[in-house]
């Protein structure tokens, strides 16, 4: 069974939790960082992922989840080992879920997804990746700094076909890409800087099995730090403020 979580985040707590543990303004702010050793710290490793974050201002933060278990089981984990820190940072009290129903073959949903679209590659004995756009062009035109706007591969083009890649299960009628940026985040200590985008769409359920487990996955790579986690809308509708 998986179910969708959310968590209120007091904000002011959470940015004096994170700037305690060396995420602050010291180094490169990463939320999506901070809240992986959070999360991980209270109900375990991986067992809230994917996750996304909202952050509305003047307002307390949301974090969405998916996870094998409903608030009532993970609470009872959390209240044994949380410190009082934690508990400043998320009410325990006001953590709810809800069981995801059955999808259904050819059912239409609406979608929203924020991604962090990769490649890697072996640079000597090491793994790098770079921006799935940034990939492309280097390799179908190395010489040619206007080959990818010649050849029609927009950035939307690329990640919407990196996006389709990733959907077992599914047939992408249309994705938006709603928002592009850059931003740096902390991996292993280090400084990674990567495209960050959110894409809007619908898909039709092609195997709800698959479909099922896509969600629970979560798409793409740093499905640990915030990206990845596809929250269902209804098709063709506007996205509301979460």
């Amino acid at each position: 069974m998986l179910y969708l979580v959310h968590l209120p985040i007091s904000p002011r707590s959470f940015v004096l939790w994170a700037k305690d543990r060396g995420f602050g303004p010291k180094g490169a702010r990463d939320d999506g960082a901070a809240l992986h050793t959070l999360v991980s710290g209270l109900f375990g490793k991986a067992v809230l992922q994917p996750f996304r974050l909202f952050e509305p201002a003047g307002a307390p933060w949301s974090l969405y989840a998916y996870a094998g278990r409903d608030a009532a089981a993970l609470a009872e984990v959390s209240r044994m080992v949380a410190t009082p820190e934690m508990l400043d940072v998320i009410d325990l009290d006001k953590l709810r879920s809800k069981p995801m129903p059955e999808p259904r073959t050819g059912q239409r949903l609406g979608f929203d997804v924020r991604l962090r679209p990769v490649r890697r590659w072996t640079d000597g004995s090491r793994m790098r990746e770079r921006d799935a756009f940034v990939a492309e062009a280097v390799r179908r035109h190395p010489d040619d700094c206007d080959g990818m706007a010649s050849t029609g591969r927009s950035r939307e083009t690329v990640y919407r076909d990196w996006l389709a890649e990733r959907l077992p299960g599914v047939t992408l009628e249309k994705a938006r890409l709603a928002r592009f940026g850059r931003q740096k985040v902390l991996r292993n200590g280090r400084e990674i800087e990567g495209p960050d985008v959110t894409f809007h769409g619908t898909l039709i359920v092609a195997d709800p099995v698959a479909f099922s487990a896509m969600l629970g996955q979560g798409i793409g790579r740093h499905r640990a730090y915030g990206y990845g986690m596809m929250l269902l809308r209804p098709p063709d509708a506007d996205v509301p403020g979460c």
